[in-house]
């Protein structure tokens, strides 16, 4: 069958005449054009350059400036070359580094023991050894700074052509453990520190403390109390959970500033102890006996929470209406609850502000509690239906 082109010759008459030829150019040009794209996304899925490691973020690394996520496997290869290796390297189509293809560098290696530490220089036995500019320095998940580096360590450091140290690997660290997590007892604690299984450790200022479903304050956290401590990648921890904490349920029968009576014994509070009572923070002296209560215990049997179920000294709302039936310089009694009064009582004496007007039995008054159960404010009246007058703030 004929077959004719736009110019209306025959195409079987063309390629007679061209042969072929014809057919090997057209060949030529689809493998050539095929090559291009090859390289061309060859060279975008791999990229070479100088590395230098970010402080303080362990899974990413600059190649020749340019900032990249690397895969664990691969950045442990990384940190073996060193600061300032030259490596080509194979990105996947989000631009993360997953594979090393070649590298080149030019550093030698030294092991010995740290006996000095300055903010230039390592020494390692009698050598000093001047640190280059963003070394990085690694103690197994953990990257330190230089003050952090321990003297009397076993160490491994990469020098460059310069002599200069590029990256120091910490064998052992007395303060620090292996591991970013660790779980043990607390035996020491300070405003921004702890001791558990002998390692002293800075507490981040945003660490997390969880105690059963309850996040609290690092605060509550007492010595001799056994926690699960998570660290960050600078060794400080970030977050706490208290384990194994026992807790009595029961009726309290004895209290005193010092100490309570639960289940028919006696524990002493421990020294940051909470006491609460729905929205109530109670002291110690005024946990009032007869109330059921959860008691929760550090490894001392000292009382760190009290949670009170009821409480007949003080109502479930922070505000109470009735007769007044007793009154004494420090408490008022409305209804059945016996009410201390705050330092900064603030009295509304028949709809006006008095401090000197004294509440006499059989009145009418409202009393509105502040977050520790006291009366902070007190309105007195005579008809509690039609309303009383709340007092100024």
């Amino acid at each position: 069958m004929k077959r004719f082109g736009k110019d209306g010759m025959l195409m079987s008459t063309v390629t007679h005449r061209l042969g072929v030829p014809l057919a090997l150019a057209a060949a030529t040009a689809l493998i050539a054009t095929a090559g291009s794209a090859f390289a061309a996304n060859h060279a975008k899925l791999s990229v070479s350059g100088t590395v230098s490691f970010v402080a303080h973020q362990p899974g990413q690394v600059r190649i020749d400036g340019r900032l990249f996520t690397v895969m664990p496997r691969v950045a442990h290869q990384l940190e073996l070359l060193g600061n300032h290796a030259r490596v080509t390297v194979r990105l996947n189509d989000h631009d993360k580094i997953v594979g090393l293809m070649s590298a080149e560098h030019h550093q030698n290696r030294q092991t010995g023991t740290v006996t000095a530490v300055t903010a230039s220089t390592i020494t390692l036995g009698s050598t000093a050894h001047t640190l280059a500019p963003g070394a990085a320095i690694h103690y197994g998940h953990f990257t330190l700074s230089v003050t952090q580096v321990p003297i009397h360590a076993t160490a491994t450091i990469a020098l460059n052509r310069s002599g200069e140290v590029t990256t120091v690997w910490i064998h052992h660290d007395a303060k620090l453990p292996p591991r970013p997590i660790l779980m043990g007892t607390i035996s020491g604690i300070t405003s921004n520190s702890l001791t558990i299984d002998d390692y002293t450790l800075t507490v981040s200022s945003s660490v997390t403390v969880k105690m059963g479903d309850q996040t609290v304050a690092f605060s509550q956290v007492a010595a001799n109390q056994r926690a699960l401590v998570q660290l960050n990648s600078l060794g400080q921890v970030v977050r706490i959970r208290l384990l194994n904490l026992p807790s009595i349920k029961g009726t309290i029968t004895a209290d005193t500033a010092s100490s309570l009576t639960i289940g028919g014994k006696t524990y002493a509070y421990a020294s940051n102890a909470h006491i609460r009572y729905h929205k109530y923070q109670l002291t110690e002296s005024q946990v009032p006996i007869g109330s059921s209560a959860t008691v929760r215990l550090n490894a001392l049997d000292q009382a760190t929470l009290v949670v009170l179920s009821s409480d007949a000294n003080l109502p479930h709302q922070k505000q109470v209406s009735g007769t007044v039936s007793a009154t004494t310089s420090t408490t008022i009694t409305i209804g059945s609850y016996k009410l201390s009064l705050a330092s900064s009582l603030n009295v509304s004496y028949y709809g006006v502000n008095s401090l000197t007007n004294s509440v006499t039995t059989g009145e009418q008054a409202r009393a509105w509690l502040n977050n520790q159960g006291q009366v902070a404010q007190l309105a007195v009246g005579t008809n509690l239906n039609g309303g009383l007058h709340k007092p100024q703030k």
